[in-house]
């Protein structure tokens, strides 16, 4: 499964899910040109099956979605992530 791919994606994308070999390796980036400042989401692969964006103008939502099994107090269902905002150089 080949996980290194890149997606351009604008606000005028709708929606997109990005699972299996689309799914990015961990890192999930947004660019806006226009401020110049890129998003960074990365996560723990391990934990995540699917991506879901939805950008809008004025509005982005990053949506990771774990594995879809029963969860409990001894089997909790996780997803460790974290954020960046860097400039465009």
């Amino acid at each position: 499964m080949d996980q290194s791919s890149e997606h351009e994606i604008w606000p005028e994308s709708g929606d997109q899910f990005y699972r299996e070999n689309l799914l990015p390796n961990g890192e999930l980036v947004l660019v806006d040109k226009c401020q110049g400042l890129t998003l960074v989401n990365r996560f723990n692969i391990n934990e995540v099956c699917k991506c879901y964006i939805l950008w809008e103008t004025g509005t982005v939502n990053l949506e990771l979605w774990s594995e879809d099994r029963p969860h409990s107090k001894q089997s909790p269902l996780a997803v460790s992530h974290g954020y960046g905002v860097m400039g465009i150089s």
